[in-house]
């Protein structure tokens, strides 16, 4: 599940989310970002294990690294 959705589907912003993380509200809002704008930003590896223990694992490295984890849509297109 893409971060932006798990935000939707449980009724939190980014800023919200930024202080459950413990990171800025503009990292929150780099990772939400559209990849093909400038300010997209994957995280780090700190930042991901917050963004899956916070999700209940919803939010998965998958689905910010795919090429990484091959179960991901866009990494079963090649």
């Amino acid at each position: 599940m893409k971060l932006a959705d798990y935000l939707i589907l449980e009724g939190i912003n980014g800023t919200q989310f930024a202080k459950q993380i413990g990171v800025s509200k503009q990292t929150v809002y780099n990772y939400l970002a559209d990849p093909n704008k400038t300010n997209y930003v994957r995280p780090h590896v700190d930042n991901l294990t917050k963004i899956v223990k916070a999700t209940n694992g919803k939010v998965q490295v998958a689905d910010f690294y795919p090429e990484l984890w091959g179960n991901n849509e866009e990494s079963s297109r090649d």
